[in-house]
């Protein structure tokens, strides 16, 4: 359309617009990324590590960039209350259709709470990478037994009182503890 508002004084009005086109809209190749396998710990230590291991999937029409991947331990079956651990790019990016498998060790930061807790695996946990389906991104939860740390906390002391023998000193002197 040319001269919508008939701004223009023309010979012939009628002709300002052209027949009618078909086109067809198709939207864009778009990854989905989801799990085809999962293995979850069944047990962690706080301040220890624990091992992910899946195999995920791009089940979409386009390619996907590098993801993320989170851990997650949570205190209800519902996946609510959670503390996350996450590593950056653990998920390579992938061609549609393509699987690759995916193993990363995590630490367990000390806010996670000890006891029978629940855990769960998330692929591009921010939403960063716009997908088909953004709902098939997590694994289903399960248990897990979280345990304090059994390691002990460093405790610097004297073995036995140190003796110091008095004498004069000057400043910039040298004492010396046995």
């Amino acid at each position: 359309i040319v001269d919508t508002g008939n701004v223009v004084t023309e010979s012939n009005e009628t002709n300002n617009r052209s027949a009618p086109v078909a086109f067809q809209v198709t939207a864009a190749p778009t990854p989905d990324l989801k799990f085809l396998w999962y293995s979850p710990p069944t047990a962690a230590v706080v301040g220890g590590t624990v091992t992910v291991s899946a195999t995920v999937m791009n089940a979409g029409s386009g390619p996907s960039p590098q993801a993320d991947i989170a851990f997650a331990v949570c205190t209800d079956a519902a996946g609510t209350s959670c503390q996350s651990i996450s590593a950056s790019g653990a998920v390579p990016a992938l061609a549609a259709g393509a699987s690759a498998p995916v193993s990363v060790q995590l630490t367990v930061p000390p806010q996670v709470p000890t006891g029978s807790d629940y855990s769960y695996l998330a692929i591009d946990p921010g939403n960063v990478i716009a997908e088909v389906n953004e709902t098939n991104n997590s694994s289903p939860i399960v248990p897990i037994t979280v345990v304090a740390s059994t390691d002990p906390l460093p405790d610097i002391a004297f073995s036995s009182a140190p003796t110091v023998n008095m004498t004069t000193l000057s400043a910039g002197a040298t004492l010396t503890a046995n």
